[in-house]
């Protein structure tokens, strides 16, 4: 709760922090008012598939037009490429 109010602070600046705080709540308490977990499910769903877009979006950007870098000092090594998608995947867990 206190990430997402430091967010807010960077976008409302002028805004004091009961205000801010009111975003999230009013946000989620209607999911604490659901009386049951299941119709959460869509929800869940569509965060999922918004991770695994964004997922995808800094992958293809970094992937994107690459050249010959091997002169210059590399920038990932892909050795550590399951260990990024290992991470990518146990995020999932966390929602």
């Amino acid at each position: 709760f206190v990430f997402v109010l430091e967010s807010l602070k960077t976008f409302f600046p002028k805004s004091n922090v009961f205000e801010l705080a009111l975003f999230p709540v009013l946000a989620l308490l209607p999911c604490a008012m659901l009386p049951s977990v299941k119709s959460l499910a869509p929800v869940s769903a569509l965060a999922n598939l918004a991770i695994m877009f964004g997922y995808v979006a800094c992958l293809s950007f970094e992937l994107h037009d690459v050249q010959d870098h091997s002169h210059r000092m590399p920038l990932m090594r892909w050795q550590g490429f399951p260990i990024f998608f290992g991470i990518t995947m146990s995020s999932f867990e966390g929602i």
